[in-house]
C-alpha cells in the first residue's frame, strides 16, 4: 500500500531493516525547503529511523495522522513504513532531483 502527502511518499514494508539508526527528529518525515513546514506524524511516540540513503522508516502500533499545513491530514493504519522523497527527472538536461514542496 502507498501513501503520498505531497513531496512525501509513504509504502508499507514487511519489517525495519537491520542497519538503521533512530532519527533526531522523532515523527518529523520531512521539513519543507521554502516554509520549514513539516510532515509529522500527530503521536509524537512514534519513533522514526533512518538508513544510509535516506529512506525513513517507521512503525505505527496504532492509527496515526500525518500532518502538514498545507495539505489535508493522512490517517495511517498500524504497520511498518518506508517513507522518502519523490523524485523528478528533468527529460531535457537528464537531471534527476527531489520534488519542491
Amino acid at each position: 500500500m502507498q501513501y503520498q502527502q505531497g513531496d512525501v511518499l509513504i509504502e508499507t514494508v514487511e519489517e525495519l531493516p537491520s542497519g538503521c539508526k533512530e532519527a533526531e527528529d522523532k515523527g518529523i518525515l520531512a521539513y519543507g525547503e521554502t516554509t520549514g513546514h513539516k510532515h509529522k506524524l500527530e503521536d509524537s511516540n512514534v519513533k522514526t529511523y533512518k538508513d544510509d540513503r535516506g529512506n525513513i522508516y517507521f512503525k505505527v502500533e496504532d492509527h496515526v495522522k500525518l500532518k502538514h499545513e498545507e495539505h489535508n491530514a493522512i490517517t495511517l493504519p498500524p504497520g511498518v513504513y518506508r517513507s522518502w522523497i519523490v523524485k523528478e527527472k528533468d527529460w531535457v538536461s537528464g537531471m534527476v532531483r527531489n520534488v519542491v514542496d
